[in-house]
C-alpha cells in the first residue's frame, strides 16, 4: 500500500528472487519508505523517548516497527513453514523515517 497512516509507514515486503530450494534460509526483503506525506510527519512528531531493549528510542519509530512486525509476522511464519526452510534472513532497507 503506497499510503501511510500515523505509525503505519508505507512499506514493501518481498521474497528474494532466485533463492535456492536446497538452502535452509528464506531471504526476505523489507523496504520502508521515508517521510513523504502528512501522516509520516505525524509519526516523526511522536518523538517522545520510550524504553526499548534496555535503552531509549523514538516512540513513533518503535510503534511503526511494531506495526510492521504485527502485520507481517504471521504471513512470514506461514511462508517459512510452507517453504521447508529453517530460518528467515530479513534485510531491511529504508530512507529517512523508513531507515529509523
Amino acid at each position: 500500500d503506497p499510503d501511510s497512516d500515523p505509525v503505519q509507514p508505507s512499506h514493501y515486503l518481498a521474497l528474494k528472487k532466485g533463492q535456492s530450494r536446497w538452502g535452509n534460509t528464506l531471504d526476505v526483503i523489507l523496504s520502508v519508505r521515508g517521510t513523504s506525506a502528512v501522516e509520516d510527519v505525524l509519526t516523526d512528531c511522536l518523538g517522545q523517548p520510550v524504553a526499548y531493549r534496555g535503552g531509549k528510542a523514538h516512540d513513533g519509530f518503535v510503534r511503526s516497527g511494531q506495526h510492521i512486525v504485527n502485520l507481517h509476522k504471521p504471513l512470514l511464519l506461514e511462508i517459512l513453514k510452507v517453504s521447508g526452510k529453517k530460518k528467515i534472513k530479513l534485510r531491511v532497507f529504508g530512507h529517512s523515517l523508513g531507515a529509523a
